[in-house]
């Protein structure tokens, strides 16, 4: 055993609040600059370098403690000791353990190589041994019941576990803006011990960033003034920082000409209140996620820059980015971003990261994406590069060159062996300059800096050709390169790639598309994909979780992050049982079963990872995703009422939960329970409201107004009662979502602007296209609800009246004239009215409900018992 073991009573000093409640952050890391507090900016100096390793250690336990008690109490925490183990305690490789064991008085002793792995001990102890589970508030909180005296159950024997893999990764760049966005330290700091307890040691730390952009770009002579034209609003900063998008939800100086668009005196840039307030919140997540021995990914420079700065420096390669197909884009969406290999690009990313490091310390870990092209924002196409004929000829001149030289390589080596090898993968030249010189923009300040990239863009396109990944992998020094395998569950690119050509990477969980709350997961692949990659000798270094929005499915989290440790992949059929009794804790053996065979349906239904479920919308959220307004129904299999899975067999998942809480009544007050009992409710009836719009839709395209006006009444009741279920939970509340975002603003119209965007996120960002010119047929963008959600109080106030909107104008124009074509132009114009009319509604935010209403298990029945004949 290593010699940094503490064990702490109740009455020692631990000042530490309960868990869930507000904690003030602990004394700033070493890495952090000791000069500055968490709550207080101070102008930039120098890099902070570290301090002696026992103080780290000291820290690693002290915030180990602290974890203990926030996640199981008081009272129970005095039952718990925590131990710092030495790295010869840890066998494997890596060298990264933890155990634990029960010994004297009913105490469960605690062990691991950092804070993480203590921390991972307490979850395994409370998963396999208390029969308790964790999870997001959102989505039911956690499932901890435990002696407050008397001591806790031990296990059997000593538990010791290696992890398997170096690494364990978290947060996609989106999830900071679809989940993320509106956090406070109290979230921030449940955040980071579920991270922990799940194994989380490389996370991404992507808060704050636009002050240390705004230092930079003043020092570089752009006022803030400038800056207010460039930054976006709060819930769009994740497209700022990556697809070209500006000022929009921040400074809506230019608005399209659409009917009921009023003026935003609110809407005057990003508040120095939000810039100053996101970045002392940057260093309490730092400090508290470095006490416990992770080392966060900072952000990396990746060439946006501001308009501003093609005046000021009119001889550098900086272009505009973006399509300008209408007014929103030509103006929001197409920002400046500067070319890596131009000089000034070198002086950015110099004083970038001297600013971020002696702001934000440094674990010489960063992330930074895209193609660092003048012409090509960060998760943007290189077709978009490539578009450009100065970007298009250096570029083929490159690869000939690249191809030529190659080739005679190749050619002599022919000559002198009588097996001559297999011709070599030409690797793209501009790929492989553009990356060694986005590499240097962080080796050069840091010449430690790992480069943490997503391979997104790899997945299609000229980048996913095997010349362009390799040109770009090989550029950089080997090691110092990882890379995200984005969606690994459904879309492998490692499998594509020859292991990213012996690069190290990360096995990636992406889950959902625009934080999208359907039921959804592929147990079998997420049970199995990362073991078998080891297994085949990939240069696998570590799992990780990437999903775009979170507070959804968090049984394929529990499964995903469990392989951090795990040799091979589980029987996912008892897998999910075993999950069932842990996540609702219910001690009735009738009730356990009835739980138990629920969650082995669900492993066979919505988490058997049928293709296209993930991505696709339902009925419940949209008119024309992904369609035309000539065909507003679109084509996904949702849109058509077709399912992926067999709903009759989900449905009676539902009747098994419900018929557990009639043995259990324990059950109703069990928030794990009910929330996931209202999710199963809204899943089942999202599906039958998808047969609805079938019926609809032929209704529709025939004229046939009797069926229209019947199931169209059917489709909106429907709506209704969702969202009364809905309003019973609270991790569906979309007044919370607005609540939580109000409480940022310092100002009334600071209040406002939050609002605006927290509403805009979740609906319609932009405007319609027209697909030919004289505007006769226009296509949605798939920007329209691409963020949807299915929330009380959201479906009854934004989607339900648009739904009658078209069936009642439909119905109009029939009565009129029985062969009437529909009237797309007056349908746009009635819609973007309701729209801005609802979203820029000046009325109190509290018209939302951001407390649960009503009783969820009596809801859920209740629906249950009136339309279990149609969802059988």
């Amino acid at each position: 055993m290593g010699v940094w073991t503490t064990v702490w009573m109740a009455g020692m000093a631990c000042a530490v609040a309960r868990s869930g409640a507000s904690e003030t952050a602990p004394p700033l890391l070493n890495n952090l600059p000791q000069e500055a507090t968490a709550t207080t900016r101070r102008p930039t100096t120098a890099v902070f370098h570290a301090n002696a390793r026992d103080v780290q250690k000291n820290l690693q336990v002290n915030a180990a403690q602290a974890l203990v008690v926030r996640v199981v109490g008081e009272a129970a925490a005095t039952f718990f000791t925590v131990e710092l183990l030495s790295p010869s305690a840890c066998t494997g490789t890596p060298r990264l353990c933890f155990e634990y064991k029960g010994i004297a008085e009913g105490k469960i002793h605690l062990a691991g190589i950092t804070g993480v792995e203590i921390a991972m001990a307490l979850n395994h102890y409370l998963k396999h041994v208390a029969n308790c589970s964790i999870s997001w508030k959102q989505t039911g909180g956690n499932q901890i019941t435990l002696p407050k005296k008397n001591g806790m159950k031990p296990p059997r024997s000593t538990v010791h576990i290696e992890r398997t893999m170096q690494y364990s990764y978290n947060a996609n760049v989106c999830t900071f803006s679809y989940s993320y966005v509106w956090y406070d330290w109290a979230d921030w700091q449940r955040e980071i011990d579920w991270m922990a307890m799940n194994g989380i040691n490389l996370p991404l730390a992507y808060t704050g960033q636009e002050a240390i952009y705004q230092k930079l770009y003043n020092s570089f002579g752009v006022n803030n003034t400038s800056l207010s034209d460039y930054f976006g609003g709060p819930a769009f900063l994740a497209w700022n920082r990556g697809q070209g998008l500006m000022a929009w939800g921040g400074k809506m100086d230019v608005l399209p000409d659409t009917p009921g668009q009023s003026a935003l005196p609110w809407a005057t840039g990003l508040p120095q209140s939000w810039i100053d307030g996101q970045w002392a919140l940057q260093r309490q997540i730092l400090t508290r996620s470095r006490s416990l021995g992770m080392k966060a990914v900072l952000p990396g420079f990746q060439g946006n820059v501001p308009l501003m700065m093609h005046t000021l420096f009119p001889k550098a390669n900086i272009s505009r980015v973006g399509t300008p197909a209408n007014v929103l884009r030509s103006h929001y969406a197409s920002a400046a971003w500067i070319d890596c290999e131009d000089p000034l690009f070198d002086k950015l990313a110099d004083a970038y990261m001297k600013i971020l490091i002696a702001d934000f310390g440094t674990d010489h870990v960063y992330d930074a994406d895209g193609t660092f092209s003048h012409a090509a924002a960060p998760w943007l196409s290189l077709g978009d590069a490539l578009a450009d004929p100065v970007f298009r000829a250096r570029s083929n001149a490159r690869a000939a060159h690249a191809r030529d030289a190659v080739r005679a390589d190749h050619a002599a080596r022919v000559r002198g062996d009588a097996t001559p090898p297999p011709p070599p993968i030409i690797i793209d030249q501009e790929a492989f300059n553009h990356s060694k010189a986005a590499y240097a923009g962080m080796s050069r300040t840091d010449p430690d800096a790992i480069w943490i990239y997503q391979t997104w863009s790899w997945l299609g396109g000229a980048q996913g050709e095997p010349a362009y990944m390799k040109g770009w992998i090989t550029a950089v020094p080997k090691g110092q390169l990882i890379l995200l395998d984005l969606m690994a569950e459904e879309s492998p690119l490692w499998q594509r790639s020859e292991s990213y050509y012996g690069a190290p990477f990360i096995w990636c969980m992406l889950n959902n598309f625009g934080g999208n709350n359907g039921m959804w997961g592929n147990f079998q692949s997420l049970s199995t994909g990362p073991s078998a990659a080891r297994e085949q000798g990939a240069s696998i270094v570590g799992v990780g979780l990437t999903p775009e929005g979170i507070w959804h499915n968090p049984a394929a989290y529990d499964l995903m992050t469990e392989n951090t440790y795990r040799e091979s992949g589980v029987n996912v059929d008892d897998w999910a049982r075993a999950y069932s009794s842990r996540r609702y804790g219910s001690t009735v053996p009738a009730a356990q079963q009835a739980l138990a065979e629920a969650w082995s349906i669900f492993g066979k239904t919505v988490y058997a990872g049928h293709d296209g479920e993930m991505v696709s919308k339902d009925t419940l959220t949209g008119i024309a995703f992904g369609g035309t307004w000539d065909h507003p129904f679109g084509t996904d299999d949702e849109t058509t009422g077709a399912s992926l899975y067999n709903n009759a067999e989900f449905a009676r998942a539902w009747k098994l939960m419900l018929d557990a809480v009639v043995v259990d009544p324990i059950l109703e007050r069990t928030t794990t329970f009910t929330h996931d009992l209202v999710d199963v409710t809204r899943q089942a009836l999202a599906k039958h409201a998808s047969r609805i719009y079938r019926n609809f839709s032929v209704a529709w395209a025939t004229n046939d107004s009797a069926v229209i006006k019947s199931v169209g009444s059917k489709l909106v009741t429907l709506i209704s009662d969702v969202d009364t279920v809905l309003l019973s939970s609270e991790g569906f509340l979309f007044g919370a979502w607005i609540r939580d975002a109000e409480r940022h603003g310092t100002t009334p119209s600071e209040v406002t602007m939050m609002r605006w965007n927290a509403m805009t996120q979740v609906s319609f960002w932009e405007y319609p296209q027209p697909l030919e010119p004289n505007g006769s047929v226009y296509r949605i963008s798939t920007l329209q609800d691409y963020a949807c959600k299915q929330w009380g109080g959201l479906l009854r106030t934004y989607y339900l009246p648009r739904w009658e909107l078209l069936i009642n104008q439909t119905l109009a124009q029939l009565a009129h004239d029985p062969h009437a074509v529909f009237d797309i132009q007056r349908f746009l114009t009635a819609t973007f009215e309701q729209f801005n009319g609802w979203r820029n509604d000046p009325s109190p935010a509290d018209r939302f409900v951001a407390k649960p209403v009503g009783d969820p298990v009596a809801l859920s029945r209740s629906a249950h018992a009136k339309y279990a004949p149609f969802v059988y």
